[in-house]
């Protein structure tokens, strides 16, 4: 594998598989393989570590024992107790069910049990994850490109007309003005955070596109340095 390539592969969303059997990742190895997904699965043993991989930038979706992400839970109960931040499945071992059941209340955790035929249940479970993440990202860039920079055009063009003018403002109308400056630069660069991490996600038609977002003018990037 070329620099290229490992530069391609580090950059895929990742899949984050805690207690996971041997037999279930090739499982999901091989579905991601045949549906030609660009996703790359990541295993972590230890249900702390894996607490704290979630906050990791590209974990595109968990699956866990039932027994792990309870472990999970308990570690950082702020992130897990509520919500899961991706779209998780956990693998509950029969007998588990009643204990399990509660989960479903959670909008983005799915149960399916270890029993049967579930290896195909699970890797149809993989593809719907994340051809739902795509459409999510895909979202945050129609929010960012017309709810999000639209506004953010008209604060900060007011606010620096404003200070162009040639008749003096008063010393604490331009300490304000400079503030609203800098809040507007601030969240400049949140959209732009958002933008990036959506284009790194692959491109089906594989063009590269810059992201769409606002770019301070010099006379805003000087008053918030």
């Amino acid at each position: 594998m070329n620099t290229q390539e490992r530069a391609g592969r580090a950059e895929q969303p990742r899949v984050l598989l805690v207690d996971v059997s041997r037999q279930e990742q090739q499982a999901l190895a091989r579905g991601l393989r045949q549906q030609q997904l660009a996703a790359r699965l990541w295993v972590v043993s230890a249900p702390a570590e894996a607490a704290a991989a979630v906050d990791a930038t590209g974990v595109e979706a968990l699956i866990a024992s039932f027994s792990a992400f309870t472990a999970m839970a308990e570690a950082r109960p702020e992130r897990f107790r509520e919500q899961s931040p991706v779209p998780t499945l956990v693998l509950v071992p029969p007998g588990a069910e009643r204990s399990a059941v509660s989960l479903l209340e959670r909008d983005d955790t799915d149960l399916l049990p270890r029993q049967g035929d579930y290896l195909l249940l699970l890797t149809a479970w993989l593809r719907r994850a994340l051809a739902r993440r795509t459409v999510a990202w895909e979202e945050v860039g129609r929010i960012v490109r017309h709810e999000i920079n639209n506004p953010l055009t008209g604060v900060l063009g007011n606010a620096e007309l404003i200070l162009a003018e040639p008749a003096p403002l008063p010393l604490p109308v331009r300490a304000r003005l400079r503030t609203i400056i800098n809040l507007a630069v601030r969240m400049c660069e949140v959209v732009r955070t958002l933008e990036e991490r959506r284009l790194r996600r692959p491109n089906p038609d594989g063009v590269s596109r810059p992201p769409d977002v606002l770019d301070p003018s010099p006379l805003a990037q000087q008053l918030t340095r």
